[in-house]
């Protein structure tokens, strides 16, 4: 890591220890904010950096902090496909996804092309073998009853965390429905801001899961001064299938994103959406 008050030494030129620092980096975490576009500098690192990424390595990591993909199109259209980091993550979150970035690049630095492949291999038969399983048990009532018990376990994990947002600002509630009524929220999250957030199932038959969905949404709920009528505006909505790894574990997917417990990937929805209008300078009413 490098510090320029404590690495640059006096009367050198700027630009040629900031090369050097460059050269001697295994990774470069930019940080795009407007601010970041703003200045000529920052943009210079950033082709530094650019220039010595190669076919099979990638050494810039982005955080985007308040930029749009159309954003980040204007200024470097190379980097707006590229996975990102969410900068109004917590700290700690955003070091996590830091890290795994890195060890994933280090773990397929050390596995040659034979290992490659072998694990390709060794994967489909896993993902075959483990999607039979799963199938089969959808087409069942045990496979029904690991659902419920699933969903079960995931709303009472989040429970703890609710009380203790509720004793830290007002607003919070959670309500829990059964979990066999379909078309209807099995959990609902009340949050400050009029945010409630709600976990709906559909198509669960007493018998059979083949064509369950289960549905997160949050909506926000607000009487305006001077107006009749109350704004229900919808801010996520997303749908997922499930997927029986296990009697004791239900992952559920919808095409390229999987979540393993849906009352948590509420929740962290949630309080980003609050966490956002926080920020803004906006207070719960």
């Amino acid at each position: 890591m490098w510090y320029d008050k404590d690495d640059l030494r006096s009367n050198e030129s700027l630009l040629a220890e900031i090369g050097r620092a460059l050269n001697g980096s295994d990774y470069g975490i930019a940080i795009f904010s407007k601010a970041y576009f703003g200045k000529k500098w920052t943009l210079g690192e950033l082709d530094g950096l650019y220039a010595l990424e190669t076919a099979t390595r990638k050494i810039i990591i982005q955080i985007w902090l308040d930029v749009t993909v159309e954003d980040v199109k204007k200024i470097f259209p190379m980097l707006a496909g590229r996975k990102a980091i969410d900068g109004t993550l917590p700290i700690i979150q955003i070091a996590d996804e830091i890290e795994l970035i890195v060890d994933s690049a280090r773990r397929a630095k050390s596995v040659t092309p034979f290992e490659k492949i072998k694990m390709k291999l060794l994967h489909a038969m896993e993902l075959s073998t483990a999607d039979a399983n799963s199938s089969r048990l959808l087409r069942c009532t045990q496979g029904v009853d690991i659902i419920k018990k699933a969903l079960t376990n995931a709303f009472d994990s989040i429970e703890p965390a609710i009380a203790e947002f509720a004793r830290l600002q007002p607003g919070w509630n959670v309500v829990r429905t059964g979990i066999i009524l379909n078309h209807r929220p099995c959990l609902v999250v009340h949050g400050p801001f009029g945010i409630t957030g709600y976990v709906e199932v559909s198509k669960l038959d007493m018998n059979y899961a083949t064509e369950m969905k289960l549905h997160i949404s949050i909506r926000r709920y607000v009487k305006e001064p001077y107006e009749e009528s109350e704004i229900n505006e919808k801010l996520f909505d997303d749908s997922f299938e499930p997927f029986i790894v296990s009697e004791d574990c239900v992952k559920w997917f919808r095409e390229e994103k999987t979540i393993t417990n849906p009352a948590e990937f509420l929740l962290e929805e949630l309080t980003r959406q609050i966490a956002t209008r926080l920020a803004m300078g906006k207070r719960p009413k």
